[in-house]
């Protein structure tokens, strides 16, 4: 992947970065740039329900992190920097990389960064889900679900 081979260093710039999610958004709803920008930043209290699926969530992340640090020394990412050192020094698995490209004023935050024999990384995120989700590149159920690389 192109991106991750670039400098991925975070300045003290005043640039805006936006996030996969960001876009995602701001595609589902025409007004959300304007929401995120305007809106009061009053504290969400999920739901019991929403509660619940974050802890699957989180409680799936853990279980695929685990069963990566028993086949791969995974070692986990504290900032941009740090990601890029440890990209840099080969590490087999990084877990919650930070990566950021300036020009394009984009930023990403995968699960898990895995090097290839090709020395390239490539982002996964850990994916809850019973069905194939047809709109992404996740497996199904239970699956660490790799982003197509380009």
């Amino acid at each position: 992947m192109r991106l991750l081979n670039k400098a991925m260093t975070a300045s003290q710039s005043t640039q805006t970065l936006i996030k996969p999610s960001d876009a995602a958004a701001w595609i589902a709803c025409i007004r959300r740039a304007w929401l995120d920008k305007h809106q009061s930043t009053t504290v969400y209290e999920p739901d019991a329900f929403n509660q619940l699926l974050s802890d699957l969530g989180l409680a799936h992340e853990a279980a695929m992190l685990a069963r990566l640090e028993s086949q791969y020394p995974v070692i986990q990412a504290i900032s941009f920097d740090h990601t890029q050192v440890l990209m840099q020094q080969g590490a087999p698995v990084i877990y919650q990389g930070r990566l950021v490209d300036e020009q394009q004023g984009l930023v990403g935050y995968p699960d898990f960064l895995i090097r290839h024999e090709s020395g390239e990384y490539q982002p996964a995120d850990a994916k809850l889900s019973l069905s194939e989700n047809k709109k992404s590149n996740s497996d199904s159920a239970g699956n660490i679900s790799p982003f197509a690389a380009k």
